[in-house]
């Protein structure tokens, strides 16, 4: 848990340049054609977000 909660400030710093990127259209492409399909059949399954996680988590 000390190792997830150390990295956060990691991913958050990353996940806004994306935003930003997102925001003013730069560096944004189609996504292929896998990773849609996989995205779209991910969105079909329920997720249950109050359930606890068990084992180690790669973010």
């Amino acid at each position: 848990m000390t190792k997830l909660i150390a990295n956060v400030g990691r991913y958050r710093a990353k996940l806004a340049l994306i935003e930003r990127d997102l925001v003013s259209g730069k560096n944004v492409v189609a996504l292929p054609a896998a990773l849609a399909q996989s995205l779209r059949q991910a969105s079909k399954r329920r997720l249950d977000i109050s359930a606890e996680i068990a084992g180690d988590v790669d973010l």
